[in-house]
């Protein structure tokens, strides 16, 4: 393997490491928002499980 295929496959590696990690934000930031906008069903759902 040259040194230039190397990169190339560490480079993609990067990316979809960049992209997985954005998505898993994206839920907590998803949710997060909907927690916040939707206080008190959040309450009582909570309040249920005690």
């Amino acid at each position: 393997m040259t040194p230039v295929e190397l990169a190339e496959k560490l480079h993609a590696r990067d990316v979809v490491l960049l992209a997985g990690r954005l998505f898993l934000s994206l839920i907590f930031v998803h949710e997060g928002l909907q927690l916040a906008t939707h206080f008190e069903g959040a309450q009582k759902a909570m309040a249920a499980l005690g």
